[in-house]
């Protein structure tokens, strides 16, 4: 097309946005909006609250910055336009749109592009989704279905869409992904199904207001009574999910859940957050109301932005240590926690064992075997839920969390010597003074009564507190303590047998009772 009817074209679709004024070139700024948005698709969409600057192409939404629609313009000038000295000045138009680019690149001009409403793909309660480059997969408990983009009428945003096609195989758990759950499972059927459970968990982008979870990973072997096993693929396994959905990750060791921009990172698409090697000091009381509500999110220099519940991302959390948290059910209620196998550790890394590095080093059947295997977990997860882990050494980790491995050891050692009666006082006094723990790690009476609770409690002990009225002693229910209860009767108790006719009599009866 020559340059003459190159401008006609442009001049009939009011799309010539530039203009000579004697020897100088000037835009035209309502040409130049129809110019963005009818060649380079260049629009404004509102996602829930918030507006975007974007490109639309059909159905396919990309979020954009100013910097890229100048260069989306430059480079389709320098491309596009015939150049003829005598008619038009491509250089021209170009010194201009550069020169002039801080003037028109602003709110008060670019508000003025089509705005278009764009739901976020998110899964209802049975069904999830995922969009491929060449197909968009529906999964629900029975299985899956393949929709072309041509049939999907929902518009799109690119970060939700995977840069992969997707190649049905009938085996679904090939590959070297599959090999690294399997091998984490510690080759256990049981354990390799609660993997892939918590894969599907993950990868559902719907949230149950009434069971929200946070899930977490802990080395299942403890190396010594205070340390626990690093390197064992836990964190591979959940940053995985990075290659199917929106995935920030974030260093669990300085990370802060109450700082004011703790979650600048993430978006209003953000499907997933991974708290990597979370520390010892982390506590799940921090996370309630990220599970349970929607939250403000604050970048710096920008204003906050709302992300409603039903948008925000699900957690999960790997960590070497016991997370805190209160007592009470509030708690266990969100978590879920699982044992990862030793299988890898520092004598053999995922590197090791496959010859190549996981993800970097993939060929595109490796990839297709990742992608049919994540979409099994989809449909496992939504046919059977989060399947409950087997109990290896969490209990442990909890009684050395919690009660201390110097107590612990004290314990032990009065139990095995036979001893089944502690009084209170006089435990806490020999623990401090029996050289068990340095002075200046000495608990409070108090924290070490309750210490001595939770050591009955994880070594399942059957105890009592006696006596009723003061109760300054534990007491191991032993089986010759269950026979003293069960062999005595009413005429082991000094009781007159008088009618109880008072309140009195009857509070009386109650006391000797209970003595009993």
């Amino acid at each position: 097309m020559n340059a003459q009817k190159f401008i006609d074209l442009y001049k009939e679709k009011e799309m010539k946005f530039w203009k000579k004024e004697g020897r100088v070139t000037k835009i035209k700024l309502f040409q130049l909006i129809n110019f963005l948005t009818l060649i380079l698709g260049i629009c404004k969409v509102r996602i829930y609250k918030t507006t975007y600057l974007a490109v639309k192409t059909n159905n396919i939404v990309e979020l954009v910055g100013i910097e890229e629609v100048s260069q989306k313009v430059i480079n389709y000038v320098k491309s596009n336009f015939p150049h003829d000295y005598c008619v038009i000045n491509r250089t021209d138009i170009l010194d201009a749109l550069i020169e002039k680019s801080i003037t028109f690149y602003n709110d008060k001009i670019l508000n003025h592009l089509t705005i278009y409403n764009i739901p976020l793909l998110i899964d209802t309660k049975s069904t999830s989704e995922i969009a491929f480059d060449n197909d968009i997969i529906k999964i629900n408990k029975s299985g899956h279905l393949l929709i072309s983009y041509d049939d999907y009428k929902n518009p799109l945003l690119k970060k939700q869409i995977i840069g992969r096609n997707f190649i049905e195989v009938k085996q679904k758990c090939q590959g070297g992904f599959s090999k690294l759950v399997w091998n984490l499972s510690n080759h256990s059927v049981k354990g390799f199904k609660v993997l892939c459970s918590i894969l599907g968990y993950l990868m559902h982008r719907y949230k149950d207001p009434a069971n929200p979870k946070m899930i977490i990973l802990i080395d299942q072997v403890i190396a010594e009574l205070e340390t626990s096993m690093g390197g064992s693929g836990k964190s591979l396994l959940i940053s995985a999910l990075s290659h199917i959905r929106n995935l920030v990750e974030v260093s669990g060791k300085k990370f802060q859940s109450n700082q004011r921009f703790a979650f600048q990172r993430v978006d209003i698409w953000t499907d997933i957050v991974l708290v990597n090697d979370a520390s010892k000091n982390e506590n799940l009381e921090n996370w309630y109301n990220i599970l349970a509500d929607g939250f403000m999110m604050e970048r710096k220099y920008e204003k906050e932005q709302f992300i409603p519940y039903d948008y925000s991302f699900k957690l999960a959390m790997t960590t070497n240590h016991m997370i805190k948290q209160p007592e009470g059910n509030s708690s266990e209620r969100r978590k879920h926690e699982v044992e990862v196998s030793d299988y890898y550790g520092k004598d053999l890394t995922p590197e090791q064992d496959f010859g190549h590095i996981l993800f970097n080093d993939w060929n595109a059947s490796e990839w297709n075997q990742f992608d049919n295997f994540m979409v099994f977990c989809l449909e496992y997860y939504l046919q059977f839920g989060l399947i409950t882990p087997p109990i290896i050494n969490i209990l442990k980790r909890k009684l050395i969390s919690e009660v201390g491995v110097a107590l612990i050891e004290c314990m032990d050692e009065k139990i095995q010597s036979g001893v089944t009666k502690f009084h209170k006082k006089d435990t806490y006094d020999e623990f401090i003074k029996g050289g068990y723990v340095d002075r200046k790690y000495i608990p409070q009476r108090n924290s070490f009564t309750r210490k001595l609770k939770k050591y009955f409690e994880y070594k399942e002990l059957n105890h009592t507190e006696t006596p009723s009225d003061s109760k300054k002693y534990f007491e191991l229910i032993t089986n010759d303590k269950i026979k003293e209860f069960t062999t005595k009767s009413l005429k082991d108790c000094d009781v007159k047998y008088t009618l109880v006719d008072t309140d009195k009599k009857l509070k009386q009866f109650e006391n000797q009772l209970k003595t009993h």
